[in-house]
């Protein structure tokens, strides 16, 4: 029997593993999953690809943690968004930012057992955190959620995604229309 070989590693609050993961979220963001590379994302950081491996191991590890950090970032979004009276607007709009690249994101989830599981663990996550925040700005305002403080939730995010990936391929038409009828519907304006 032999011993495992234990690789070393690249800390975690290093700089360059945060360059290394912000470059990859400006990949996928700009040219999509494909286009990721350990030799890109070396290349864009002004090291050797070996770079990449050293702090992630694979690129399965690397999408990991992006979304690791994704999560983080909305998590931070929402608490902010929890704090003003324009919850539900701030909500749809960090959604609309992120959208390019968890649709990334999750076309590799649905391929990468890892990655969906990561995938899962930051939807759950990220919507109850949204129902929560939902929850919270209709008893303020002593509204009533057209349904389900989680489904209203899916139904922002999915609308906001739609918008953002159609906007992305250039199809803009009912875009604003539909925007303005769900907000207004959740807000319940005249």
């Amino acid at each position: 029997m032999t011993a495992a070989i234990s690789r070393r590693k690249g800390t975690e609050n290093s700089a360059v593993r945060a360059q290394l993961l912000e470059c990859a979220v400006e990949i996928l963001r700009e040219e999509g999953v494909d286009a990721v590379t350990a030799r890109r994302l070396a290349e864009r950081v002004g090291l050797g690809r070996h770079i990449v491996h050293y702090y992630f191991g694979t690129l399965d590890e690397l999408f990991v943690a992006v979304m690791r950090e994704e999560g983080a970032r909305s998590e931070e979004m929402i608490r902010e968004s929890a704090q003003t009276g324009d919850a539900i607007d701030l909500l749809f709009g960090s959604i609309l930012q992120s959208a390019a690249v968890i649709f990334e994101l999750m076309k590799l989830a649905i391929r990468h057992p890892s990655i969906a599981r990561e995938y899962k663990v930051y939807t759950d996550r990220f919507r109850l955190a949204m129902a929560d925040v939902l929850e919270a700005y209709a008893r303020n305002r002593g509204i009533t959620l057209p349904t389900s403080p989680a489904a209203t939730a899916m139904l922002l995010q999915s609308v906001a995604t739609s918008i953002a990936i159609e906007a992305s391929l250039g199809v803009e038409m009912g875009h604003g229309d539909a925007e303005s009828a769900l907000l207004a519907w959740l807000k319940q304006l005249k």
